[in-house]
């Protein structure tokens, strides 16, 4: 199947926002918060499995401490 800009473009057009960015940006901080909670007295190794997560997976680790 052959995708082209033309179709990634009417995709887009069509498509439903269903969070907004900052939205997301509070979901990511307050993950941050509960990590940074349980995580507190460790020195954790962070890594990502997923291709496709690893933007969000760097998101929270500027928050933590």
């Amino acid at each position: 199947m052959s995708v082209d800009l033309a179709h990634i473009r009417q995709v887009m057009q069509e498509a439903d926002c269903l969070y907004h960015e900052a939205e997301v940006e509070a979901a990511i901080e307050r993950m941050a918060v509960v990590l940074n909670g349980a995580l507190a007295e460790r020195n954790p190794v962070v890594f990502c499995v997923m291709n496709g997560g690893l933007v969000f997976s760097g998101q929270p680790l500027h928050q933590l401490h």
